[in-house]
């Protein structure tokens, strides 16, 4: 496969120019035979980026890909005929009514095709600017790092990527992604893979100020070795066969909740911006580590099952659980199973609560699990005041509800 190493084409590092043009035509010059785009040492300052079928970007150390902070410098790719979205903006009607098209602006967009990289060496990144946009959601959200959807093998490896108006990664309704070695900071959602079948994401680092992990209607969903710290929720997540081992879970989150740290004042948008936030500004907690979520947009006519969460150390979240079915943006889909096998809590603050439909009880399996409370905690229980509920802890009925 050939190689395409963009200052060979008059792409220029270290300057403030937008260098998306030159870019774009390297990225075309690949798109026939497929290959390699190679970025070399330096800062390379873009809006958006198309990327196609056999096509590896790849980033070489001290390789520095950065998102303009004007939100006018991201193209609005059209979306090709066949390809089927199933992004959060198909979904936005659940939360406000109306989805827009601008919510796909991304550093990079790929749309449709096979075999899609983006690869880093130590000491790469792809940098967001933590570009926002006081029309988009929320009244701050701006372009995402990464928008992919509908491709089959897709491949995320070693690279940092950090300040995000909005979600890092979005890669939906996509088959086979392979997520190593990336590390994710700042701003908003980690990784979003709505739909998407057959995911591996291990020995990551998701430090975010929203969920690290989400996604609705996922089948084959295994995380491996990350250290997962959040302001929000370490997972968001509904899918069966989901599997989570040997993960560190900790709050409080390093970066705050983007929202509470966001003031709308007339037309001009309030965000403080930097790699690091400060600890005082916004939010910190970590509220459940998994969160489920449906959509009725895209409902589920069978609960989600073999929901696993194996040799996990958890410390300082608010609860474990949160499944209340009758709310909106659980409603979607019901949760069948879900097993505890040897996850350790600290500083648990409080039970965990579900609310499962009389029809679709929801069954909890406890295996070699323990459980420490915060000073702060009323109520030192894993589990209590469920609805529709079987606790089960080592094999036996502990609690039917």
């Amino acid at each position: 496969m050939k190689k395409y190493v963009i200052t060979d084409f008059g792409v220029k590092p270290d300057l403030s120019e937008l260098q998306t043009d030159a870019m774009q035509a390297v990225l075309d010059k690949c798109r026939d035979s497929g290959g390699t785009v190679v970025i070399p040492k330096g800062r390379y300052r873009v809006g958006g980026l198309y990327m196609y079928s056999d096509t590896t970007l790849y980033l070489e150390s001290g390789a520095c890909l950065i998102g303009s902070d004007v939100c006018e410098d991201y193209k609005i790719f059209p979306v090709p005929e066949g390809v089927e979205m199933r992004s959060d903006m198909e979904m936005i009607k659940d939360y406000y009514g109306t989805p827009w098209d601008a919510y796909r602006r991304a550093i990079i967009t790929v749309y449709g095709g096979r075999n899609v990289s983006i690869i880093g060496e130590s000491g790469s990144v792809i940098d967001g600017s933590d570009c926002c946009d006081p029309k988009g959601e929320e009244g701050y959200r701006g372009p995402h790092g990464i928008f992919v959807t509908s491709v089959e093998n897709l491949t995320f490896k070693g690279y940092t990527i950090q300040n995000c108006g909005n979600f890092m990664h979005e890669a939906n309704n996509c088959k086979n992604i392979v997520m190593q070695n990336v590390t994710c900071l700042g701003g908003s959602d980690g990784i979003h893979a709505h739909f998407s079948e057959n995911i591996l994401i291990e020995d990551c680092v998701f430090h975010t100020g929203d969920d690290c992990i989400a996604g609705i209607n996922m089948t084959g969903l295994t995380v491996r070795r990350c250290d997962i710290n959040t302001s929000c929720h370490a997972f968001r997540s509904g899918g069966s066969h989901i599997l989570v081992e040997d993960c560190k879970i900790w709050g409080d989150g390093i970066y705050p909740h983007g929202m509470t740290v966001v003031q709308n004042r007339g037309t001009d948008l309030v965000r403080l911006k930097s790699s690091r936030l400060p600890r005082e500004a916004g939010r910190h907690n970590l509220i459940a580590v998994y969160h489920h979520f449906g959509s009725t947009s895209y409902p589920m006519d069978k609960p989600y099952t073999d929901v696993v969460f194996r040799n996990c150390d958890v410390k300082n979240a608010g609860r474990f659980l949160c499944y209340a079915s009758k709310w909106g943006l659980q409603a979607g889909a019901t949760l069948g199973d879900i097993t505890l096998e040897n996850v350790r809590f600290t500083e648990l603050l409080e039970p965990s609560a579900p609310d499962a439909p009389e029809g679709s009880p929801l069954t909890v399996k406890l295996i070699n699990t323990t459980a420490e409370f915060s000073e702060k905690a009323t109520v030192k229980e894993l589990f209590a005041d469920c609805k529709n509920t079987k606790i089960f802890e080592n094999g036996a009925l502990k609690q039917s509800y």
